[in-house]
């Protein structure tokens, strides 16, 4: 059974929502979440309706020096993303795992375009942005929301498709990182379903064999992923979107965004590091 996804002062995703995302952002292109407020429900934290500097995380040192490069800061980010999305998954019933948690969305919060991601917030402005809202207090927010945001494919990312491009020709300080990522889950089961005699053996109205990848062959495997308990859809590969920016002399991130993948060829790979290598974020 799939795992549900619980937050902290978000809502966690699940599958279900996740198509909605998919959906949202294949119509209308990037899906942002830089200064989106997401309501909790289900798991409610009372931080998110405060607006004191009392609702920041851990001050935790960023895992990156600060002369990093944009690939090093997007490992940095997703790594932290991952650990705290594992972290509350498990629950925050200890003093321990919340203490990780803590740490975990300290480092997030290293990693953020403090002053963008609060400005966008105030720029936004509406009913969900608090009255007096502070930047500690925008940063709980929209960090929080980052994880929501990706939290289903945390265990998917695929740094071997790590890559970038400036935002503009404008400017050195701005740029977007684009990575895939797959849900491990939905990965093994959808190859499953590929192998299967059913779709191996499928044949047209007249008779001939489908071809792989054709429309006929892509519908026919939806079928059975919808058809499946519990339900997923195809496909099953996103590209997620990190905005970045310099601030302070370092590069930050200040939105998480989705996008369908594939992602297009043109863009240059800014990241040469074996798919097997893992990032770590323990603090020395």
């Amino acid at each position: 059974m799939r795992r549900k996804r619980c937050g902290t002062g978000v809502r966690g995703v699940d599958f279900a929502d996740m198509d909605k995302l998919r959906h949202a952002a294949s119509c209308f292109g990037v899906l942002w979440v830089a200064a989106i407020v997401v309501v909790g429900v289900g798991c409610d934290d009372k931080r998110r309706h405060l607006t004191s500097d009392a609702v920041g995380f851990a001050a935790v040192e960023a895992p990156v020096p600060p002369d990093a490069g944009p690939a090093e800061v997007v490992r940095a980010f997703l790594s932290s993303l991952t650990e705290a999305q594992h972290v509350r998954e498990r629950g925050l019933k200890t003093a321990e795992s919340k203490a990780e948690y803590d740490q975990a969305m300290g480092r997030i919060t290293s990693l953020a375009a403090r002053h963008a991601v609060y400005e966008n917030m105030i720029r936004q402005g509406g009913a969900g942005v608090p009255a007096g809202l502070t930047e500690e207090a925008a940063l709980t927010i929209i960090t929080e929301s980052w994880i929501s945001t990706v939290s289903y494919y945390v265990d998917g990312f695929l740094f071997e498709t790590l890559a970038g491009i400036p935002a503009n020709s404008n400017s050195a300080e701005l740029m977007t990182a684009y990575i895939e990522a797959e849900p491990p889950e939905d990965r093994a089961r959808l190859s499953k379903i590929e192998a299967s005699d059913e779709i191996a053996h499928a044949k047209d109205a007249d008779g001939r064999p489908i071809v792989y990848g054709s429309k006929a062959y892509v519908e026919l495997v939806r079928s059975k992923t919808l058809a499946m308990e519990p339900a997923f859809n195809t496909p099953i590969r996103v590209r997620i979107a990190v905005k970045l920016r310099q601030e302070n002399g370092s590069w930050r991130v200040s939105g998480v965004g989705l996008l369908p993948a594939p992602m297009p060829t043109s863009l240059p790979v800014f990241l040469q590091t074996p798919s097997n290598q893992t990032f770590s974020t323990t603090q020395p």
